[in-house]
């Protein structure tokens, strides 16, 4: 009984079917990644905003209070990560800092999250804390005036947010008020 062999030509065939397929396949993959980083980011994005609306719910006032105009909490290059304005916000959230809680409580928990987006980046949070339900374009990148009190957002994974209006270097930005 004589045994069937593959020839040559079989075997590149096969090898540029399945080169093929994964060809195909990549970039799919990219595109699901980006938007299961997306969703993360936006699930961090949910917590943080509930977080603040339970803080304001108990207090009655949003966290960083004193001011007369709306407030971007930002970490600040060359200051150290644990006075930047942003881990003062989850320091108060969490319940560490009594300054700002002083009963304690504790509306996020930090020991299940780092509230960072996908991309290892702080989130960007603006508060109006003039009460005016309207937060200034000028403090938000990549967009107009929003009729909110509390905007979150995630300079995606570029890492870059312009203040320009141009919306072209902010498409990859995951926003708490985009539904």
């Amino acid at each position: 009984m004589k045994r069937r062999h593959f020839t040559l030509i079989e075997m590149l065939v096969v090898i540029a079917v399945i080169s093929i397929l994964i060809g195909i396949l990549i970039p799919t993959i990219g595109t699901v990644m980006a938007k299961v980083k997306g969703s993360q980011t936006k699930a961090v994005i949910n917590s943080l905003r509930l977080g603040i609306k339970q803080y304001e719910s108990t207090y009655g006032i949003l966290p960083f209070t004193g001011g007369n105009a709306d407030k971007f909490i930002e970490y600040t290059p060359g200051s150290s990560a644990t006075n930047s304005e942003y881990t003062i916000l989850l320091n108060t959230l969490e319940g560490n800092d009594t300054s700002l809680n002083p009963r304690g409580i504790k509306f996020l928990d930090l020991s299940d999250a780092d509230y960072l987006d996908a991309w290892d980046e702080e989130l960007n949070v603006v508060l109006d804390l003039d009460y005016n339900s309207s937060i200034d374009s000028s403090l938000i990148y990549g967009s107009g005036t929003l009729n909110t009190e509390i905007v979150i957002w995630s300079a995606g994974p570029d890492g870059d947010h312009d203040s320009d209006d141009s919306h072209a270097d902010n498409a990859d930005n995951v926003k708490s008020w985009d539904k």
